[in-house]
């Protein structure tokens, strides 16, 4: 009767694999209401949770059942936190086959690769302050699709803000970023920023089932060290991108970094883009605790301005003019 009377259930920890079979036949055309209970500390729960906590995920996704996960906060409460990142990836990479795969819907995509937080803080490659910090506001997306432990996110370097995806090379020289869908109309820039390898090749997968390598780009221009490649891509007719993926060369050897990314459809095919490099153009230092740069922003195509806070020499927060 509880469950007839509220929008879910929340499952106890201690279930066996044949419980949630009759959950889900009790629960009737609601069996998505029913939350399996799993918590990561094992506290009698199947698999003894930690980084089992999969086995019981598994079971959830199995019987097409819900999932609420409970105390996460394992990762940093029991392990060395000195470890944490990698072991806070190493958890959710063990989740991800029994998750479901959020495609993004939007006009344009932009992302530096950052989870809100850094050891520096970097503009165009330029590392400008040297102190950890964090601002959830500079978040930006990261891959969406299974990641098979095929990238990192690191913080010993960045494009911009502080850090970067990083990318084992592999035999098959590919691995897929996004699952997406950005509509062009008939022209789209494509921008990528990356590092430690030669060439990097984009490919793009369209909602007609149609693929596109980009083999030439419009421009290539060495930023610190960081390798900044645009393309132009023209389409005859509306369609939508669907999938995001970058080709390599096939070494298992090789450590890429991926510093920026931007898909920018044009509306009409009269447009002519001249993109700016994303050079820093001046700085000024406005007092012994700001300073405010010019860069050439080569997403708006505009100068822009970024202030700067620090607190004594350490960085706190920046600000768009």
């Amino acid at each position: 009767p509880f469950f007839y009377a509220c929008d879910g259930i929340f499952l106890n920890y201690t279930w066996k694999s044949e419980m949630l079979i009759q959950s889900k036949i009790n629960a009737g055309e609601r069996y998505r209401d029913v939350f399996v209970g799993i918590d990561v500390f094992g506290r009698g729960c199947f698999g003894g949770g930690g980084f089992n906590t999969c086995e019981a995920m598994s079971l959830s996704y199995t019987n097409d059942l819900s999932t609420a996960l409970f105390a996460p906060g394992w990762l940093f409460e029991t392990l060395d936190t000195n470890e944490f990142l990698e072991n806070d990836r190493k958890f959710w990479n063990l989740l991800e086959p029994y998750t479901s795969q959020r495609i993004l819907h939007m006009k344009s995509l932009t992302t530096y690769f950052s989870d809100g937080f850094g050891e520096n803080f970097f503009i165009s490659g330029l590392n400008l302050a040297t102190n950890p910090w964090y601002n959830l506001s500079l978040q930006s997306y990261i891959p969406n699709v299974l990641s098979e432990n095929k990238w990192l996110i690191k913080h010993d370097d960045a494009y911009f803000g502080g850090s970067y995806i990083e990318i084992k090379g592999n035999t098959e020289g590919y691995s897929k970023l996004f699952k997406c869908l950005i509509l062009i109309e008939s022209i789209c820039e494509i921008v990528l920023v990356f590092k430690n390898i030669d060439n990097i090749i984009p490919e793009l997968k369209f909602d007609n089932g149609t693929f596109i390598h980009l083999y030439k780009s419009e421009k290539d221009l060495i930023i610190r060290n960081w390798r900044q490649k645009t393309y132009r891509v023209s389409v005859n007719e509306r369609k939508s991108i669907t999938d995001i993926s970058i080709c390599y060369e096939k070494n298992v050897d090789s450590v890429i970094k991926l510093g920026y990314l931007s898909i920018h459809p044009i509306e009409s095919c009269s447009s002519k883009i001249e993109l700016s490099s994303p050079l820093i153009q001046s700085i000024e230092h406005n007092s012994n605790s700001s300073m405010t740069l010019h860069f050439g922003d080569f997403i708006q195509e505009q100068i822009s301005s970024i202030i700067l806070i620090f607190v004594r020499e350490q960085f706190e927060q920046y600000t768009f003019l």
